[in-house]
């Protein structure tokens, strides 16, 4: 056999091994609520038999509640596809060279037997085989409805056969929550869950800008691997399948009572961050470039311990919490942080450009269903584990952090804040400005935030660093008696 055919046969037995597995399910669908057999609604039943030709099958399967085969006036909910060998008569029949029985059992699931009338095999290794046409009630619930096969055998011959695990699909109807909700938990689906149907998840999921938690603590297996789209999210397993269940992207957490991760990993500008339940941690990380010699804001899920932040302080690091706010003087002041708390926000500046919480032993990811924000008089600063859009109103104003000038900045409309950040909120009645000057631990005030003082405390023309300008302005930022102005 010379080197060419070699190549090509192996080429051929990858495509085969790329998905290698034995399975018959439905593939996932939108069902119509309401359906009638002239409406003629229908899913498909894909069989994957990579180990071996198959010429005849047979399998139970169970729809979801207010769902059910259309036999209407004795027809047969089944038809075959492609993959089933016939041949075509007169008119361009198709006469299939297999026949399909059905029977409703009393435990509410559907007996399902497709045999071979002249010893032909199924035609190919994946793809559809069946095509079933279904009613519904027109009260279905929205949402995910799973569909389970089990008892399957695919038989190659009188005297073998293959029996895949019980397996999992799924319906919906409505708009599909894997592509709307921040949290998802279809823990219904259990067992084996086929490579299209993890596909289809996957699918899903890349159209869904707020997704960030999953939870598939039903399933035994996957049939391919899962990629998720947020390098942040968390996918909740059962405990002692993390490897076979082949998902990368994201955080995988196993669930056994408890919930259980070895290493946290964060991302900046990765994707949004949710924990509907805390979950026990060896380490985590945040994988975010700090700019030198500039203050940002920062909200993390874990603890970091008073031993790292002095570790982090000896290396020039300043880490700060609200502590008051002195309305009269428009100031907004901040105090030293001698550890940090999980879902409360801080400032932190570093001394040159560095990554400070690459490497934390924590305990605990804390839930993000409550987060811990800091209030001092009329100020409430929040922190943000996903993307927030915020619009000032008559009512209450949001203010952001300007890294450039030191000074929390009014937000007008379509402000953003990303996740793992924070942000002012105050009541616009309390006190309306363009900015707030911030006080730090160390006695220091934001020059460039004079700006939020009265024309009355500050005269003249200053540059953004507090240097007075004795020359005429030309196109930039200035304050101006007291208040900063935009030269175009």
């Amino acid at each position: 056999m010379n080197k060419k055919i070699i190549l090509i046969f192996l080429a051929q037995f990858a495509l085969l091994t790329m998905h290698a597995e034995d399975v018959l399910q439905v593939v996932p669908f939108e069902a119509q609520r309401g359906a009638t057999s002239a409406d003629g609604c229908s899913f498909s039943i894909n069989m994957n038999n990579a180990s071996a030709d198959i010429w005849a099958f047979q399998f139970e399967i169970l729809l979801p509640e207010g769902m059910t085969l259309d036999d209407t006036g004795g027809l047969n909910p089944f038809e075959f596809g492609d993959r089933c060998p016939h041949t075509i008569g007169r008119g361009g029949v198709k006469n299939f060279k297999h026949i399909v029985n059905y029977r409703l059992q009393d435990d509410g699931w559907w007996r399902v037997v497709v045999i071979t009338t002249e010893a032909d095999r199924i035609e190919g290794y994946s793809g559809e085989v069946l095509r079933a046409y279904y009613l519904t009630d027109e009260n279905m619930s929205e949402g995910i409805h799973p569909i389970y096969v089990r008892g399957t055998v695919l038989t190659i011959d009188g005297n073998s056969d293959i029996k895949p695990a019980d397996a999992s699909s799924y319906c919906v109807v409505g708009a599909s929550p894997f592509a709307t909700e921040k949290s998802l938990a279809p823990d219904m689906l259990t067992g084996y869950i086929p490579s299209w149907v993890v596909d289809n998840i996957a699918d899903e999921l890349s159209a869904n800008d707020v997704f960030a938690e999953l939870s598939l603590c039903g399933a035994d297996e996957l049939g391919c691997e899962l990629v998720l789209p947020n390098k942040n999210a968390l996918c909740y397993v059962k405990s002692g399948t993390s490897a076979s269940m082949q998902i990368s992207g994201g955080n995988v957490v196993e669930c056994d009572g408890e919930y259980t991760c070895d290493a946290l990993s964060l991302y900046d500008d990765q994707g949004d961050f949710y924990a509907s339940k805390s979950v026990n941690c060896a380490s985590a990380s945040f994988d975010r470039m700090f700019k030198g010699g500039l203050f940002s804001t920062v909200c993390l899920p874990f603890a970091v311990s008073p031993e790292k932040v002095a570790e982090l302080e000896s290396a020039g690091v300043i880490i700060e919490e609200l502590s008051s706010f002195d309305e009269a003087n428009a100031t907004i002041c901040f105090s030293k942080a001698n550890s940090m708390q999980p879902n409360r926000p801080y400032l932190i500046k570093c001394p040159t450009d560095m990554r400070p919480f690459e490497s934390v032993s924590v305990a605990k990811i804390e839930s993000s269903a409550t987060m811990n924000d800091v209030s001092a008089g009329a100020v409430t600063m929040r922190g943000t584990f996903s993307k927030m859009n915020l619009n000032s109103t008559a009512a209450r104003n949001y203010y952001v952090y300007d890294a450039a000038d030191g000074s929390f900045v009014l937000v007008g409309n379509n402000g953003t804040v990303p996740p793992m950040r924070a942000y002012i909120e105050i009541p616009a009645s309390a006190r309306n400005e363009v900015s707030f000057r911030v006080q730090h631990g160390n006695g220091t005030t934001s020059i460039a935030d004079i700006a939020a003082d009265s024309p009355t405390n500050v005269s003249g023309i200053y540059l953004l660093d507090g240097r007075r300008s004795d020359v005429t302005p030309t196109k930039g930022i200035y304050i101006i008696n007291g208040k900063k102005v935009l030269i175009r």
